[in-house]
């Protein structure tokens, strides 16, 4: 998305991004977490060829969670049902997979920066799944926020509560922020 803001600006009005991984984000893995993103390409591939065949719908992605730590628990039944969607894992390896190679640092940092006079709105997480580091969160803000100020017309914010899988399902909230990026000035 932000490469895209970045080549075509003349197509793209703002930008609201939820969460969003940082082309920085692994030089704050401790190599015992990045070793267990690795991990999630080649399974993320195998549920991806189960869900194609209606394997992951027959399983219940819901009711795998508690043992399959790769699903996050108490989710809504809307990502429980994107779980069964072969396309879902698919996107989820390519995305784990270009940045654990660095190829997606590598893009962006090579792209620039944002325009601007973009309006931009960056939406982060304060809930982490238990067991997460620690000192992750507080890094992960600073460079979430060192995105925002690349934009003069841009506003960080935080979903109180909300883990990252759920964010989208924050529906009043994204309904804010597309009012916000179509009319930045109120």
């Amino acid at each position: 998305t932000r490469l895209i803001a970045i080549q075509h600006p003349e197509r793209v009005n703002g930008l609201i991004l939820l969460d969003p991984a940082m082309e920085n984000d692994n030089s704050l893995y401790s190599d015992q977490l990045l070793q267990q993103q690795q991990s999630l390409i080649g399974l993320y591939g195998l549920f991806g060829s189960l869900a194609e065949v209606g394997l992951v719908r027959a399983l219940n992605p819901e009711e795998m969670a508690p043992s399959a730590p790769f699903i996050p628990q108490g989710q809504s039944k809307r990502y429980y049902a994107r779980l069964s969607a072969p396309e879902w894992w698919y996107v989820s390896q390519q995305e784990f997979s270009t940045m654990i190679t660095g190829e997606s640092a590598t893009i962006i940092e090579s792209a620039g920066n944002l325009p601007t006079d973009l309006p931009l709105i960056v939406i982060g997480i304060d809930t982490y799944p238990e067991g997460f580091p620690e000192d992750i969160p507080a890094n992960r803000t600073q460079n979430l926020q060192a995105l925002v100020a690349q934009s003069e017309v841009g506003q960080y914010w935080v979903a109180e509560g909300v883990a990252h899988e759920s964010l989208i399902d924050e529906q009043a909230l994204i309904t804010e922020a597309i009012e916000w990026v179509n009319n930045p000035t109120e």
